[in-house]
């Protein structure tokens, strides 16, 4: 299982790290909403639900305002390689 999780936290912090919320930051920063999204899955968090967990982390822990049209397309990635991923 951890083997599972961490596989999966690697997947979604390539989509993160693509999705590029803080230009020229370190793929690591976003660890933090990486680990808040891969619980979130686990507990069958739906796109909607996935997309104000985004806007609210990168609001309360980047400080930066992100338009929740943009973290809906995100989480419409995370969500697609999930349920392709046969994880959901």
């Amino acid at each position: 299982m951890k083997n599972e999780v961490r596989q999966q936290s690697s997947r979604v912090r390539e989509i993160v790290s693509a999705w590029d919320a803080v230009p020229g930051s370190p793929p690591d920063d976003y660890d933090c909403l990486v680990d808040h999204v891969v619980s979130a899955l686990h507990r069958g968090a739906d796109v909607p639900t996935l997309a104000k967990l985004i806007e609210d982390e990168c609001r309360d822990h980047f400080g930066m305002p992100v338009d929740l049209q943009a973290a809906l397309l995100l989480a419409e990635r995370i969500g697609d390689w999930w349920v392709a991923d046969g994880t959901s």
